[in-house]
């Protein structure tokens, strides 16, 4: 990407990890992911779209970073409402 946008102004970057509801089955624990998200000045989120955990929150985050606001803790807090998804499986035709 640092070849594409040579001498401009890189894009905000994300390093996304799904699957935080499955903690004992991570591929790349936290600490490597955060290093790797510091190292390449990218924001770090972990969420779950299973459970929908943090989801709301990590839109809520990149929208403010985007559009250059500053979020207060109780603001965080109010956006990290989970929303439950429920998973719904579908007949397949054979």
């Amino acid at each position: 990407m640092a070849k594409s946008f040579a001498g401009r102004e890189l894009p905000h970057q994300v390093l996304l990890g799904n699957k935080v509801d499955l903690n004992h089955m991570q591929a790349v624990k936290q600490d490597l992911h955060t290093q790797f998200s510091t190292s390449n000045k990218m924001s770090a989120f972990y969420v779950s779209a299973k459970t929908g955990d943090q989801v709301n929150s990590v839109f809520y985050q990149l929208s403010a970073d985007l559009a250059g606001v500053e979020l207060s803790k109780p603001a965080l807090e109010i956006a990290q409402k989970t929303v439950k998804a429920e998973i719904i499986k579908e007949k397949q035709d054979d």
